[in-house]
């Protein structure tokens, strides 16, 4: 077991042992709006792994995780944090931008919507982090303007770069679980089909495409937004929380609720909280 012993007073009882752990802390991805609203900006995304700084987790004490939800049409997606020896925070993604009307800033922001005379949609790292938890929405500063037709709603950012027209940025891909997968799509811009303008699609990720149900759970993916033929607007993905504790048993860690899980990878114990919980090695 790596791992050093703690035999002084502290966070931890004489005897407790340190570990040095990776992380995966995903916000939850905002939500659309609609009538030819914006896609919405994924969750904020903040990782160790592989190759970051790890961070301090003491056997035998209780550590609290937050798992942000999905935002609702027109919010922003909730924030998520684990509280470790160190605590670690991603922000939720901005809401994309009513018709007329700015994205938000967030982890990733949320693209603005026709007419709008904001600039190019919200702006993503609202945390000041570095790296960067995400990146800006698409926009458009006014009618006739130079990204013109300003008859629709434009994309989310994502996890992969700013987004740079109606469909949602992509996300970026990850195997802290073991297994790859890609988190922190954006979400796609809705369209105006009758003036030739198709509903944006969603960034890989968990992005969702304009007029969808929205982001996918645990993905931390923005919602897109309505188009004007399909009112529907969705709700963003909720994001997700992973601890990596090297040649650790799985049998060793305790998770709460029971929907958080608790697998082996090569001998380390990889904690996958999707809900608000808590965590505690033995």
């Amino acid at each position: 077991m790596f791992g050093y012993r703690v035999l002084g007073f502290g966070s931890g009882a004489a005897g407790s042992v340190t570990h040095e752990v990776d992380y995966l802390v995903i916000a939850g991805g905002g939500g659309g709006s609609p009538s030819q609203g914006a896609g919405a900006g994924a969750g904020g995304f903040r990782t160790s792994f592989p190759g970051g700084t790890k961070i301090e987790l003491i056997s035998g004490t209780q550590y609290n995780v937050t798992v942000g939800d999905g935002g609702t049409g027109g919010s922003n997606g909730g924030d998520s944090n684990m509280v470790l020896e160190t605590t670690i925070e991603s922000t939720g993604g901005g809401r994309g931008g009513p018709f007329g009307g700015a994205g938000n800033p967030g982890g990733s922001g949320g693209g603005s919507s026709g007419n709008s005379s904001g600039p190019n949609g919200g702006t993503g790292n609202a945390g000041g982090y570095n790296p960067v938890e995400g990146y800006n929405g698409w926009g458009n500063p006014g009618p006739g303007g130079p990204h013109s037709p300003s008859t629709r709603g434009w994309g989310g950012g994502g996890m992969s770069g700013h987004a740079n027209n109606y469909n949602g940025s992509n996300g970026i891909a990850n195997s802290i679980t073991g297994s790859s997968v890609t988190y922190a799509g954006g979400g796609g811009g809705g369209g105006h089909p009758g003036e030739g303008e198709p509903p944006g699609t969603g960034g890989t990720g968990g992005g969702g495409n304009a007029g969808s149900p929205g982001g996918t759970d645990g993905l931390g993916g923005g919602s897109g937004g309505a188009h004007n033929t399909s009112p529907t607007v969705g709700t963003g993905g909720s994001g997700r929380v992973v601890i990596r504790i090297p040649s650790v048993a799985a049998s060793s860690v305790t998770v709460a609720p029971g929907t958080n899980t608790v697998s082996d990878d090569g001998g380390d114990a990889v904690a996958d909280m999707t809900v608000t919980g808590t965590i505690q090695v033995d």
